[in-house]
């Protein structure tokens, strides 16, 4: 069975491009470099969150977010 991410992954070692320069940077950092005010995420595992968490400007895991076209349902196989 493969091991599931942990939040702490999720919120360190970010590999983001700035400005053409692939950049490693903390979730701060990265949401201050991209001018980001706020983000939650959340990992599911099964049929359950396992992992719900807002960071930035008043996020919660509640926050609603406008995501549109850039939603994409992302699963591992």
């Amino acid at each position: 069975m493969q091991a599931l991410a942990e939040p702490r992954h999720l919120e360190r070692n970010l590999v983001i491009s700035v400005d053409g320069e692939a950049k490693t940077l903390t979730l701060e950092e990265a949401m201050a470099a991209l001018n980001i005010p706020s983000v939650s995420l959340a990992l599911i595992d099964g049929d359950h969150i396992a992992f719900a968490q807002g960071y930035g400007a008043s996020a919660t895991p509640e926050t609603l977010y406008q995501a549109a076209s850039l939603s994409k349902i992302r699963g591992s196989g």
